[in-house]
């Protein structure tokens, strides 16, 4: 198949700057950069306008293209999934999530959404001839509760990638960007110990409780100064409407001047503000939706080179020997409490991080070693041109 060119596009379904876009993004480029006989490109985008998109789709249909890769579920695209198939052409599905679940599970409570996604991702089940998937709780939930076969379900493994921002760029980034909020925040942390957080903060509504996307920070930071650590801070990115009771928390626990809300900044200073921290922490819910996602922010403190903190999960269960990793949190008994298992195991690790030199060392390197077996854009292409190829 050398001599021979493999046509693909993609049908982007989500804005093409945040997570997923990127990643197509990054996708896209080292495909086209380091392979001859395959080229791909996009060819639908979300931020078009919806008659644009059904041209573009209309121009997909009757093209040359031998493969059609769609990102996610959402608009006009999936009511060309049967046409595409009549007409002969490869359709690849690839999502992060289920998404009316997803919705359900962020308290987003739109029948109309709810009925559009069901539609859109039945129809997407019935007509991709492979699934893409990024985590194992996706893939389970597919086999398990959704029926499709395990062999046209393929996991490729985002984790940990970095941005397409580039390791050179985010080393060069304060000098593309006003320095004063830097130095607001610099003025705040300088001296400190920096424990980072990320994300979008909804609230999350798992097993009939309401519980806001970064709740464990406010109990961190109070945990740390009840074993002596008054100069720990938290650091935390990103808005949503969990904003306000990770604000009551903190106030309520007497720890609001040590944890600074920066909201949602561009990606650029995001990135600043990562390289200041000493230690940075992704939650995890015991529930299935959450497991279903593949969490992204760890591919940007690895950009940073930063450990993170974790938990034991379908995904982390073969880092064995990475100290960083926690149960996660028992929702009957964990959520909300100072002194519960969660919160405590958090709290040691990073009491021991602190104190501890030599686990902080064996915390660094097991990190690198780590990041050297996370995947790369050259990995990651080579895994998406093997299911292109063998649809072909």
């Amino acid at each position: 198949m050398s001599d021979t060119e493999i046509k693909a596009v993609f049908i982007v379904n989500t804005r093409i700057d945040n997570n997923v876009g990127r990643r197509v993004q990054g996708l896209v480029n080292t495909i086209n950069k380091f392979n001859s006989d395959i080229k791909v490109e996009y060819a639908s985008y979300y931020e078009s306008s919806i008659p644009k998109r059904i041209i573009d789709l209309i121009k997909i249909l009757f093209s040359k293209s031998m493969i059609v890769h769609i990102i996610e579920p959402f608009g006009p695209s999936f009511i060309f999934l049967p046409f595409f198939r009549i007409f002969r052409k490869k359709i690849i599905y690839q999502t992060g999530d289920v998404h009316y679940l997803n919705a359900q599970f962020i308290g987003l409570k739109s029948a109309k959404f709810s009925t559009i996604s069901k539609l859109s991702e039945k129809i997407h089940y019935i007509f991709s001839n492979v699934f893409v998937v990024g985590s194992l709780g996706l893939k389970e939930f597919l086999v398990t509760e959704m029926n499709i076969s395990s062999d046209r379900i393929l996991k490729v493994n985002y984790l940990g990638c970095p941005d397409i921002i580039g390791k050179e760029n985010a080393n060069q980034i304060e000098q593309q960007n006003s320095l004063t909020p830097l130095i607001e925040i610099d003025s705040k942390i300088s001296g400190k110990f920096i424990i980072a957080y990320s994300g979008a903060l909804w609230i999350m509504n798992t097993q009939g409780k309401m519980i806001p996307r970064g709740w464990e920070i406010p109990f961190i930071i109070k945990a740390l100064r009840d074993k002596g650590h008054n100069d720990v801070v938290a650091l935390v990115t990103g808005d949503g409407p969990g904003k306000d009771k990770i604000e009551e928390i903190s106030q309520n626990l007497g720890v609001k001047d040590a944890i600074l809300m920066a909201g949602n900044i561009s990606r650029e200073l995001y990135f600043s503000f990562l390289k200041r921290a000493h230690i940075c922490f992704v939650e995890s819910f015991d529930d299935k939706t959450y497991q279903m996602k593949d969490p992204s922010k760890i591919s940007d403190y690895v950009q940073v080179d930063c450990p993170f903190i974790w938990s034991l999960n379908k995904e982390s269960k073969l880092w064995k020997d990475y100290p960083l990793l926690v149960k996660p949190p028992d929702l009957k008994n964990d959520i909300y409490k100072l002194n519960g298992n969660y919160i405590s195991s958090i709290a040691k690790l990073i009491d021991l991080y602190i104190a501890d030199k030599s686990f902080r060392e064996r915390c660094v390197l097991s990190f690198k070693e780590l990041k050297e077996n996370f995947p790369n854009w050259d990995s990651i292409s080579r895994s998406v041109m093997d299911i292109y190829r063998s649809l072909l």
